[in-house]
C-alpha cells in the first residue's frame, strides 16, 4: 500500500474518534505503547521495526497511566 493511500484510509477510520487529525506517527506511537504494555517492550520493538529496544522505550512508549484504548479504531484497518 502506498503511504498516501494508507494516510487516506487512516483518516477515514479515525474521523469520528478522539484521534481525528492525528498524524500516522502519533497513531504509530499509540500502537507501540499499547503493545508494550500488553505484550512487552520486545514485542513493541519487533512490531515497530527497531533494532535497539532503547529507541522504542525512549520515543514510542508512554507511561502506563496515559494509555488510551483504541483497538476499536484500529480494527477496520486490519480486518
Amino acid at each position: 500500500m502506498w503511504p498516501n493511500n494508507l494516510r487516506t484510509k487512516l483518516r477515514g477510520v479515525v474521523a469520528d474518534t478522539a484521534f481525528a487529525g492525528d498524524s500516522p506517527h502519533t497513531l504509530r506511537r499509540t500502537v507501540g505503547t499499547l503493545v508494550a504494555h500488553s505484550a512487552g517492550l520486545d514485542a513493541a520493538r519487533d512490531i515497530l521495526g527497531h533494532r535497539d529496544p532503547s529507541v522504542t522505550a525512549r520515543h514510542y512508549i508512554a507511561e502506563a497511566g496515559r494509555v488510551i484504548e483504541v483497538r476499536h479504531a484500529l480494527d477496520p484497518i486490519f480486518v
